[in-house]
């Protein structure tokens, strides 16, 4: 069954600093729950033929010790997680068969197997990375030295009566679990148990453990299989969802959830409510004084408890899904609007290209301009990356590349444009791979082609921080770079350069979508499983309950199927928790002091419901020593290339960032901080324009600049649509539609900032004469704060 070794979860629930020590917990320096189970022993099985030993951590004496006292048996079978090599292990093998497998060989001493004669002979060492020294030296004296190799995790060696042969490979373990006689699970439930534990301490640690033995499990296609002997499906699936949970959590720094605090609240407090009645039966059931009567009836009613946590929790599954529908279905918005500018797009870059060719008659070419004929194309590149693939990405790249000659800045571009390109494959690789993945569970098809894609799902995308910093840089060495094409008078620059910020910055955005759409899915993924193998062992557990009065067995496999099945439930409140904490930074600029930990108590989530209540409330009442104030201001978009946008296709775009932020407008918000929006507005002016309604859609793109105390902040959330409107009578404009683009979550209110790309589109454009618009008025209103001067 799956739920083993987890007695782990009363630690948890009951004693979250409360840790006892291990030798593996004492080595790395970690704190475990006080109930972990048998953490300072060791499996060990010997018999006539063969000595086996399993723990958290072996050291050289443990390997020296069964080599002493069991000197004439045929097998030895060493497994850890660590292997600490802390003294010399030197052993004569002939004719003895040794297997070794450790995450972690180290230590200053090593291990030495000498062969006095030739005889059948074989050691085989599975590891993820060895540091210390292995040395095997035949009957002739030559040696061979185990290295430590990246690209595979297994060494064997045989000598087969002198015939020696050595291989590097990253194939099945079937061979070494096959010679366990029982706890041939030991090493894998343990990582998952300890990997679970650590995380909020040693976070790099508890996901190298989880994903290395999910690794090793997913090369032993026969140990997987769902309809192999082993039955070892369902702790690689537990390994390696938990590793993408954690990985995937770290990943999505600076995006800001549009939060209904009430909403959040109902469901953080719906789990806890379970959780605490849960442990209130749990109480009873460990209360060895009551009768076997009482204690079955505290198991079905901790049961029942758990189906109703089970609701709760598909609840949030279900809120992941639509997050995860919206931004797949924001990816494609975002695409479809790519395609929409490949004309305005391959106009500004016909026009630029023969702007460089007018230039190259009347003045020497050089690099610079070799560099600016290579950019020409970038504006298709960046479109066909999201609308097709990222390969015209990398030929921009390299072509831009090429015509650098060592020229610092093109060098850079060339780089940066490299890096976009995979960032772009990756996230779109992993979310295919991902969307099969939740289908497949959805669908309860837990086969092999789900176990192969899961083994090739990884967390090597971008961090939302860092994808937004590589877009912004390369945007701002390209402008740069066209800045000076500019400077030199190359005509139809400064139309192509706004044109291809306005994709950079979009491009920015989809990546962002991507990303955030790669993490809602790992957890997604992570939830399905766990909900999966809870419900799949449900039935079984029932019946566990009915036989406890003469069954020992029974009485193990319902302690160990509720606890563990209850510290599952912790994720979603643990991602409640990090969505909650992003969600207050945006607001403050301060991290909050609810910290996000995986292990939490009962007693400790409870609180942090609290002070998440209380937190926020104090950050809205009073916002530092500077308050907010309100604003109403317009201006007029001083853009003839947004203007005759407008009147060729009834839209334009606008981008305010860090580079003109300040000057924006005539500098309306040049010493303003936090500006949040309450609405924004357009109106069209000419005297010759016809009167009517006007109504537009106004839609940022997701992705936020802000400045708060000499520091810019960059942030991530959902793409929005909002319509102003009104209606012309001569000179008097009535507003029918106020374009509030706010959106009211409760508690949690989410305003805009103005610094991101704005697209407006006019309805029913061509039903009016846009020739006659002589300029666009844009208006804001919200709140900022002015700092002291």
């Amino acid at each position: 069954m799956f739920f083993k070794k987890s007695k782990i979860l009363t630690g948890l629930m009951l004693a979250s600093f409360g840790a006892s020590a291990s030798p593996w917990s004492n080595y790395y320096g970690v704190s475990v729950p006080s109930y972990f189970p048998s953490q300072t022993e060791q499996m060990v099985d010997i018999s006539s033929r063969k000595v086996v030993r399993q723990a958290m951590l072996l050291n050289a004496a443990d390997l020296n010790k069964a080599f002493k006292q069991y000197p004439n048996r045929g097998r030895y079978i060493f497994i850890a997680d660590t292997l600490l090599l802390d003294e010399v292990v030197a052993e004569n093998i002939q004719g003895k068969h040794i297997f070794i497998l450790a995450r972690v060989i180290k230590g200053d001493g090593l291990i030495g197997f000498s062969q006095l004669e030739d005889a059948n002979t074989s050691v085989t060492i599975v590891a993820d990375q060895i540091e210390s020294g292995i040395l095997i030296t035949s009957s002739t004296g030559n040696i061979t030295r185990v290295e430590d190799k990246d690209d595979s995790f297994k060494f064997t060696y045989i000598n087969l009566l002198g015939k020696e042969t050595v291989t590097y490979d990253s194939e099945s373990i079937e061979g070494i679990v096959a010679q366990l006689n029982e706890d041939r699970d030991y090493i894998f439930n343990q990582a998952y148990d300890y990997g679970a534990s650590i995380y909020d301490t040693q976070p790099k640690l508890s996901i190298d453990m989880l994903n290395w033995y999910a690794n090793i499990l997913a090369s032993s296609d026969s140990l997987v299989n769902e309809e192999s002997q082993w039955n070892f499906d369902d702790i690689f699936r537990s390994l390696k969802s938990l590793s993408l949970f954690y990985s995937s959590s770290q990943k999505a720094q600076n995006f800001v959830p549009v939060l209904d605090l009430n909403l959040y609240s109902n469901s953080y407090s719906q789990i806890l409510d379970a959780m605490e009645a849960f442990q209130s039966e749990y109480d009873q059931f460990e209360n060895h004084q009551n009768d076997i009567q009482a204690r079955k009836e505290s198991a079905r009613l901790m049961l029942d408890k758990l189906d109703h946590a089970l609701s709760a929790q598909q609840g949030i599954i279900e809120n992941l899904e639509r997050q995860i529908t919206y931004f797949q279905n924001g990816i494609e918005s975002r695409i479809k609007s790519f395609k929409e500018q490949e004309d305005i797009v391959e106009t500004a870059k016909q026009n630029f290209r023969q702007g460089i060719i007018d230039y190259q008659r009347k003045f020497i070419a050089g690099i610079a301009i070799e560099v600016f004929s290579s950019l020409a194309d970038l504006g298709s590149s960046v479109i066909s990356a999201f609308a097709i693939g990222p390969a015209a990405i990398e030929t921009t790249a390299k072509a831009v590349g090429d015509a650098a000659q060592g020229a610092q800045q093109a060098v850079s571009i060339s780089k940066r444009l490299e890096q976009l390109s995979k960032d772009i494959n990756k996230t779109k690789d992993l979310s295919n791979s991902l969307d099969k993945v939740l289908k497949l569970i959805k669908n309860n098809q837990l086969t092999a082609e789900l176990h192969g894609l899961m083994n090739d799902l990884g967390v090597d995308i971008p961090d939302l921080g860092s994808s937004s910093t590589s877009w912004e840089l390369a945007r701002i060495d390209i402008d740069t770079t066209l800045g000076a094409a500019q400077e030199l008078g190359v005509l139809g620059t400064r139309e192509y350069k706004n044109e291809l910020n306005k994709l950079m910055t979009w491009g920015s955005s989809a990546s962002g979508l991507q990303v955030n759409l790669v993490v809602a899915m790992y957890r997604l993924t992570e939830l399905q499983l766990a909900k999966e193998a809870i419900e799949k062992d449900y039935a079984s557990v029932a019946q566990y309950i009915d036989d406890l009065d003469n069954d020992e067995q029974a009485l193990k496999e319902v302690e160990q199927y509720l606890f563990r099945a209850y510290n599952l439930f912790k994720h979603p409140l643990y991602s409640a928790l990090l969505n909650y904490n992003a969600a207050y930074k945006y607001h403050t600029f301060k991290e909050s002091t609810v910290t996000p930990r995986v292990n939490s108590s009962y007693l400790e989530y409870n609180q942090n419901l609290v002070s998440m209540d209380q937190q926020l409330t104090n950050a809205i009442e009073g916002f530092y020593e500077n308050p907010p104030q309100s604003f109403v201001i317009d201006m007029e978009l001083d853009d003839q290339a947004a203007l005759n946008r407008l009147r060729e296709t009834g839209e334009f775009s606008f981008i305010i960032d860090e580079q003109n932020h300040k000057t924006f407008g005539g500098g309306i918000f040049n010493n303003k901080e936090r500006v949040r929006l309450d609405s924004v507005g357009v109106e069209l002016y000419g005297s010759e324009l016809e009167d009517g309604k006007y109504e537009f859609q106004i839609t940022h793109n997701g992705e936020f600049r802000d400045f708060y105390q000499n520091n810019p902040y960059i942030f991530n959330t959902k793409e929005s649509h909002r319509i102003y409107s009104y209606f012309k009578n001569g000179e008097e404009y009535k507003v029918i539609t106020a374009g509030e683009i706010s959106e009211d979550f409760g508690r949690f209110i989410f305003k805009p900032t103005p610094f991101s790309t704005w697209t407006v589109k006019l309805f029913e454009y061509d039903k009016i004469d846009l020739s006659n618009v002589e300029n666009i008025k844009i208006y804001f209103s919200g709140d900022w704060v002015t700092p002291e001067f």
